[in-house]
């Protein structure tokens, strides 16, 4: 499989003087990050020794973790470039802190996101098996998404998942079917990744979009599910096609208009919840007629009359 495109490393420098927040092994641990950041491009193996004595004095600071796994990639020692990184993102997520003044805690997390793609993409150049090296790219295409997840606007993982998206072989479908099992195990988000894979290769499959939209709902990120159960509805009525079994259209076309109720009955209770009631009211309103155009195009759907049945009187 010939490729052209190679993935982007993210690398975190931080020149600017950190002012410390604690004493002590803290203080010390920052000032040896700050050695190392300096010696990083000029001496990258004394600047890993830096980084690694600084995790002498603090075990904490997420940036030591992925620099140290920046600098086992570079030298293409990719099993410790790859447990240092994961190590940076457990650490980033258990502290919930950073020391970075120039980028977002959701930008560091999205870097190491990013990096464990491109290290898939380094074993992919370094095997010839043709089945492993697609393996290797699946695994780095779902990687540069989790970064986008986590970052939308993060170009770098963006740009590194358009540049390597063509060189996979395996279809759509199959990846839509990924998806599915994925939502069925309750693990959302690694299904989000493998519909949003699916719709990329192949924009006709409504079920993508519905059941991504579904995902969302589940994690109670609304306006993405209101997002992509809208897209599913103009993939359905641009392509009037399913590829799911004993569904027809209409009751596809339904659910989206369930899916969309049902995000906006979260809605209701989030703002109900802050005490913004009259909001709560409005919502609770849209829910209903997203329900009754649901209703319009497929009657016999039961869980949409279930749904005006369950909300008809409040949305608690």
């Amino acid at each position: 499989m010939k490729r052209t495109l190679k993935g982007t490393l993210s690398i975190i420098f931080l020149a600017a003087m950190i002012v410390s927040v604690f004493a002590g092994s803290y203080d010390t641990a920052v000032d040896l990050y700050n050695q190392g950041v300096d010696l990083h491009d000029s001496n990258p193996n004394a600047a890993l020794q830096k980084y690694l004595k600084s995790l002498e004095y603090d075990k904490t600071i997420g940036e030591v973790y992925l620099n140290i796994g920046l600098i086992y990639i570079n030298q293409n020692n990719l099993d410790k470039g790859e447990e240092y990184t994961i190590k940076a993102m457990e650490t980033f997520l258990s502290t919930n802190k950073k020391i970075s003044d120039s980028q977002t805690f959701e930008r560091l997390v999205a870097i190491c996101n990013n990096n464990i793609g491109v290290i898939y993409l380094r074993r992919m150049d370094n095997t010839s098996n043709k089945a492993q090296k697609q393996k290797y790219l699946e695994y780095s295409l779902t990687d540069f998404l989790w970064a986008l997840e986590i970052d939308p606007s993060y170009d770098t993982a963006l740009n590194n998942y358009n540049s390597n998206l063509p060189y996979i072989e395996k279809s759509a479908t199959e990846f839509y079917n990924d998806g599915v099992d994925f939502l069925d195990a309750k693990k959302n988000i690694e299904a989000v990744v493998r519909f949003k894979i699916a719709m990329d290769l192949d924009k006709s499959i409504g079920e993508a979009y519905l059941n991504c939209g579904l995902a969302y709902l589940r994690e109670k990120e609304y306006n993405l599910c209101e997002t992509y159960s809208k897209e599913a509805l103009n993939t359905f009525r641009k392509y009037k096609k399913t590829i799911a079994e004993g569904q027809t259209i209409e009751q596809l076309q339904a659910i989206c208009y369930l899916n969309m109720g049902l995000a906006y009955i979260g809605k209701a209770q989030e703002a109900h919840d802050k005490g913004n009631i009259n909001d709560a009211k409005i919502y609770h309103n849209t829910a209903k007629e997203m329900w009754k155009k649901g209703a319009e195009i497929d009657p016999t759907y039961p869980n949409i009359q279930r749904a005006l049945e369950t909300y008809r009187d409040s949305y608690l």
